[in-house]
């Protein structure tokens, strides 16, 4: 089990069921959903310099992912460990902010917005 966040760009307005309708769709690996803009590619580079990818099962001791990033044109979704969930997210959302980049939490059900 691992706590997923979403990043992409989206407009201010954004409600919980857009964010929440979009990030079912990117998971079903439909295109053309969010904008492909290069700050979710910069954004992608910061966060594997903090925590890399996960490359193989040796990994899975010392990755706070249990996944690799799924990544496409204008989004990243994060699957991290539980138990490190809130010191990678915080990471990640302050990343996501200074790149302007909202982040989506199916968990809580709520969209972060840059500030």
């Amino acid at each position: 089990m691992s706590f997923d966040l979403a990043f992409w760009h989206a407009a201010d307005d954004i409600d919980v069921a857009h964010a929440a309708e979009i990030y079912n769709r990117l998971l079903e690996e439909e295109s053309g959903l969010v904008p492909d803009v290069p700050a979710v590619e910069t954004f992608r580079e910061q966060v594997v310099a903090v925590y890399p990818d996960l490359t193989s099962d040796e990994d899975l001791e010392t990755c706070p992912w249990t996944a690799e990033l799924f990544t496409g044109p204008g989004f990243l979704v994060a699957c991290i460990s539980w138990k490190r969930s809130a010191e990678v997210a915080s990471t990640l959302v302050a990343l996501a902010k200074r790149n302007g980049l909202i982040c989506y939490d199916p968990q809580a059900g709520r969209v972060i917005r840059p500030e």
